[in-house]
């Protein structure tokens, strides 16, 4: 009985074993699928996991390295504004060095300041000699004009006065310059002088003209004493002046173009004239 009791249980126990494999048969597809999936799942933590260290490596890496580059340029950039700065600053002390140089030299041996300031010295020297020889060639112009125009001035006045004698006071009556009822002084002909102009028509002496003789003509006619050429020249001019006044009997005819072409070729002017004065 109670062999029979265990392999009953044994009999229950294969059976139960059978039953599992087979529904462990019938879930192996999703067992099968699912552990496909976790693997797949493990699998892409794993590799995504990777890829986000590598790629947070690498974008470390890059900015590293851009930071990197970018302090080198702008260490280039502050070096080479230095040296531009530095080139500046010697190039004006450079120019400076030079200007200072060339300026000595020229002064030195090209132009030498203290030859200079006496060459100006002398120009200006001259200058004013020529200014003050000037000055006095004016003045001296100006008074000899002056005096030129006081002379031509007087001389006018004295030639003048030389016919004027009759203005002179005489023993009963007072000239005209000068008048015993006014009490005016005495009128002067010219400025600074002490003789008025009664005194000075007195000094004036009037003029004579001198007598000329008629020209002696000998035993020769009026006509033979003449140029030889003086009739000839009379009536040419006579002549000409004849020509000037005639005045015709016949009023002005304009002639035609075709008057004279009626003539025959061997008829002359004369002839022609003739013609044409008679028509």
């Amino acid at each position: 009985m109670a062999s029979f009791v265990q392999l009953k249980r044994k009999a229950r126990l294969v059976e139960a074993v059978f039953q599992a494999i087979e529904a462990a048969n019938q879930q192996r597809t999703v067992e099968y699928n699912a552990a496909c999936k976790i693997q797949s799942m493990a699998r892409y933590s794993a590799q995504r996991n990777t890829y986000l260290t590598i790629k947070r490596a690498a974008v470390h890496l890059q900015r590293v390295y851009r930071g990197y580059r970018g302090r080198l340029q702008t260490l280039d950039r502050c070096i080479e504004r230095e040296k531009q700065r530095q080139q500046l600053f010697f190039t004006h002390f450079a120019v400076l060095i030079q200007k200072t140089w060339r300026g000595y030299c020229s002064r030195r041996w090209k132009d030498n300041f203290y030859e200079q300031k006496e060459f100006l010295r002398v120009v200006v020297e001259r200058g004013e000699e020529q200014r003050r020889i000037g000055r006095e060639h004016y003045e001296r112009q100006v008074a000899e004009k002056n005096a030129k125009e006081a002379s031509s001035l007087k001389n006018t006045f004295n030639s003048t006065a030389q016919h004027l004698h009759h203005l002179i006071s005489t023993g009963t009556m007072a000239g005209v310059y000068r008048e015993k009822s006014t009490g005016l002084a005495r009128a002067t002909a010219f400025e600074g002088e002490s003789d008025d102009v009664e005194d000075v028509l007195r000094k004036l002496k009037a003029p004579r003209k001198k007598y000329k003789p008629p020209p002696k003509l000998g035993n020769m006619s009026l006509q033979a004493s003449s140029h030889y050429d003086t009739m000839a020249n009379v009536q040419k001019m006579e002549r000409k002046l004849e020509k000037m006044t005639r005045i015709s009997q016949r009023e002005f005819k304009h002639l035609k173009a075709d008057t004279f072409k009626s003539f025959s070729p061997g008829c002359s002017w004369a002839a022609r004239h003739a013609a044409v004065a008679a028509n």
